[in-house]
């Protein structure tokens, strides 16, 4: 719907059971973070694990939002509510 470049802030309008962030306090804006292989790893399979069946929506939602630029650091249950619910 709109965007602005500088900010690297976009506006958009989302469809049928949309996935909602509501708390984007851990982003990180146009450098991803310099974890170690090991802790990359670890918190994906804590993810998977938090999020179960809803685990590949939430992947394609962060790397979409890392597409952008925007890394968020903090996927958890209660950061991300799903349409579903």
């Amino acid at each position: 719907m709109g965007c602005h470049d500088k900010l690297r802030v976009i506006e958009m309008e989302l469809d049928v059971d949309p996935l909602f962030i509501i708390d984007f306090a851990k982003v990180r804006i146009d450098r991803p973070p310099d974890f170690s292989e090991e802790t990359t790893r670890e918190a994906e399979e804590k993810c998977e694990e938090l999020f179960q069946h809803h685990w590949p929506e939430v992947r394609m939602l962060l790397a979409t939002l890392e597409s952008y630029g925007i890394f968020y650091l903090d996927p958890r249950p209660w950061n991300i509510v799903f349409g579903d619910l």
